[in-house]
Order: C-alpha cells, then structure tokens, then sequence
C-alpha cells in the first residue's frame, strides 16, 4: 500500500498489507526453505538535517552524504512505520531474507502510476501540479533496480541494501527535469514547501539513500542519472517510436 496519504486515514489497512500479509508470506517461504525478496522504502528515514550541498541536485556518487544501510530509522509517517514493521519481521525471525530500500522508482510502467507518469501526465492535459521543494531522495531507474535485483538474487545475497539512483532531488526539481527532458512545459508546476501544502501525511525532509555497500560488492554496476535513463527509455524500450506516446 504505496498511497501515502491514504495510509494515514486507512492506518488498520496499511498495517494489513505492508505488514502482517507479508509476515504471512514469510512464514512460508521459511517453511518451504525458499528465499524471500523483500523492497523497503527510504520512507523509514528522515534527517532534519541539510547536507552542506546545493539543495535542488545532489551528485550522491562525489559527495557522501547518503544514508547508510546502519543508520537508526526515524519514521515521520504510517506508511514508513508499516515498511519499517516489516523489515524487523524479518531480521528477528529469518536470516535467508533480502530487503532492498528504494524510492521514487520511475520508467516504463503499463500501469502508469510512478512520478514521471503523473507529472507528464498532468502537463499534457494543462493541470497545474504542486511539487514539494524540501523533500530530498534518489529516484531510480526500474530498468537500474532489476538489474540490481538480479545480481543480488545470483550472488544470494541476504540482509539489507540500498538500491537507489545516483542523484538527489527535491520532488519539483525533479519534476522540472522531467517535464524539460520530454520537452514538456514546465510553468504548470507549482513550487511549495511542506508547511504551504500541508499534506494529510508528514513527508521526510532528507531521506537520500547511500549505495555505497551495493556499490563495493558489485564495482561494474552502473546506475543510470535520469538524463542517462529518459534516453534508455526512449531507445530501448520505445523502440524509436515517441517517448510522449508512453503517456
């Protein structure tokens, strides 16, 4: 249950679904000697404190400034709360479990439900769209996060890792990029604070994710900066056919 805002009023549901329905599933998969893969969120965290950096862009692979896998959650949310259940689930009862903390996944998707969907979704049809300036995390890349998935999954990893992309934005910068990468006009996006928006769930200020641990075991990788992955998305997945006919 991803709908943040909802959680707050379906507080008994978000518990359901993103806690109690996975602690299910982990009984099985111990008892059928099977491995589990579990995605947590950077939502756990929230730092009230500014990185010494510029604030609408942080390069997370030239400065280290990224919250690690190690740091002490500090859950501003339901939504986070019911994540973070669910992850000590897992570390109390199962060592055979792989949690990857992500955020703002972002790409291709049939349901067309991520960020990039809404903001460009919006613009096309002429809707203004409030974007908060002081909420900081790493979008990635879905093609970045399977990719990942996957070599974590054929190494057999276990335990927890970071898998985000390498750059940090707050959500209108974002937004921005987005819109200018797709050609789209940006004037309908409408910069506002938290306190301004005042929205039914408390957003975490800096919640930017370190792959520093991912990025020691698997040195190859590369992860892909959202220029970098608008372009795979168009050349790859679009087949040349207009980047806008995905929306």
């Amino acid at each position: 249950m991803t709908n943040v805002n909802l959680c707050e009023s379906e507080t008994e549901l978000a518990y359901l679904i993103n806690r109690d329905s996975i602690e299910q599933l982990g009984k099985q998969t111990k008892k059928h000697g099977a491995k589990l893969i579990f995605f947590s969120t950077n939502y756990i965290f929230s730092d009230p404190l500014k990185p010494d950096l510029p604030q609408d862009r942080i390069d997370m692979l030239a400065n280290d400034v990224g919250i690690k896998e190690d740091a002490r959650p500090n859950c501003v949310n339901i939504y986070g709360k019911s994540k973070l259940d669910s992850e000590k689930v897992f570390q109390d009862n199962d060592t055979n479990v792989l949690i990857i903390r992500t955020s703002g996944v972002y790409g291709h998707d049939s349901r067309k439900r991520n960020f990039v969907y809404q903001v460009i979704g919006n613009l096309l049809a002429g809707n203004k769209m409030t974007l908060l300036t002081d909420e900081i995390q790493c979008p990635v890349y879905s093609e970045d996060l399977c990719r990942a998935t996957l070599e974590l999954m054929e190494k057999n990893c276990s335990g927890i890792y970071h898998v985000v992309g390498p750059e940090a934005f707050n959500k209108y910068t974002f937004g921005v990029k987005i819109a200018e990468l797709f050609n789209v006009d940006t004037s309908l996006l409408v910069p506002m604070s938290s306190e301004e928006l005042k929205l039914p769930a408390k957003r975490p200020y800096f919640a930017a994710l370190s792959t520093a641990k991912f990025r020691k075991e698997f040195p190859e990788f590369k992860f892909h900066n959202v220029s970098a992955a608008v372009e795979d998305w168009q050349t790859k997945q679009m087949k040349g056919r207009n980047i806008l006919s995905d929306f």
